[in-house]
């Protein structure tokens, strides 16, 4: 329960003893009081600090900036024009929220997924992209972050650790050793490669 507030820089709030300034906070009640003495309905400051019934300070209004603190004193949000910011217990930056997407971390502040207009992706404890869902479909990475399995529109793809197309359930592009003509393969179609990219299985045929 918020028991005091702490102006400072333009404090219009005094204490009994005439123009000697509180140090230590001013209650809820106290503020209406001196609000309704003075006629005014808007306190004047640069900074506002609020205060739990032990005195910890939960709640900092700045020019700037919001923050809020736990009840010891520790900084668990940060609001400002750069985003909306929350820390774990230990001040380690877990959610990170701006203007163009999320991005949430580890114990150890790595970003582990982030989820923007285009999409949501995930990564590693190495910080290596795994996964990625996306407007163009689903892609599966390896620990070096080289896309292994893509699923989209045109079907299912599979590559080795060299990135090259290995296989593909669906439509894809094949050009003729002999004539150089290039073909679609049908959305039915199962296309075997060797590493090299030649064909090695199709069917139907």
């Amino acid at each position: 329960m918020v028991s005091s507030l702490i102006f400072s820089s333009g404090i219009l709030a005094q204490t009994e003893d005439e123009g000697k300034e509180k140090e230590d906070g001013i209650t809820i009640e106290e503020i209406d009081e001196l609000l309704r003495r003075h006629d005014r309905k808007v306190v004047h400051a640069n900074r506002v600090e609020i205060l739990d019934d032990i005195g910890v300070k939960r709640l900092v209004l700045g020019p700037e900036d919001l923050r809020f603190y736990d009840e010891n004193g520790k900084l668990r949000s940060f609001l400002s024009l750069e985003g909306l910011r929350f820390y774990d217990e230990n001040r380690k930056l877990r959610i990170h929220l701006v203007r163009t997407g999320l991005d949430i971390y580890d114990r150890n502040e790595k970003a582990r997924s982030s989820h923007t207009l285009e999409g949501l992706g995930f990564r590693d404890e190495n910080g290596k992209t795994r996964i990625v869902l996306d407007l163009k479909g689903f892609s599966i990475h390896n620990e070096k972050g080289k896309v292994r399995i893509i699923l989209g529109p045109e079907g299912l793809s599979i590559s080795d650790k060299d990135e090259s197309t290995r296989a593909v359930l669906g439509s894809t592009s094949l050009t003729s050793s002999e004539t150089g003509d290039e073909t679609i393969t049908a959305p039915s179609t199962l296309t075997l490669f060797d590493k090299k990219g030649k064909v090695l299985f199709k069917a139907p045929q």
